[in-house]
């Protein structure tokens, strides 16, 4: 069953449901058959917009908590990381 939630953040933006959902966007690129992770400065706009998508999905989830809630979760890395803590 889904929440309320679950229905704000995919009428805003299906990306950021994704990330919510499946974890955070980190773009890479092939060195000698090695993925290694881009610096800021070669990203593209659609790695930069899916980037933002986890800044975004923190911002949506830690809003709707009460204090105490939302200070525990601000010490999450990703969106994706809320859910188990």
């Amino acid at each position: 069953m889904e929440s309320k939630n679950d229905d704000l953040v995919k009428s805003i933006e299906c990306g950021i449901w994704n990330t919510i959902v499946n974890g955070p966007f980190v773009p890479t690129t092939i060195v000698n058959g090695v993925h290694i992770e881009k610096y800021f400065d070669e990203l593209n706009d659609v790695e930069n917009k899916k980037i933002q998508y986890d800044c975004i999905a923190k911002n949506i989830i830690t809003s709707s908590l009460n204090l105490d809630e939302s200070l525990r979760v601000s010490q999450c890395n990703f969106a994706r990381d809320v859910g188990y803590t």
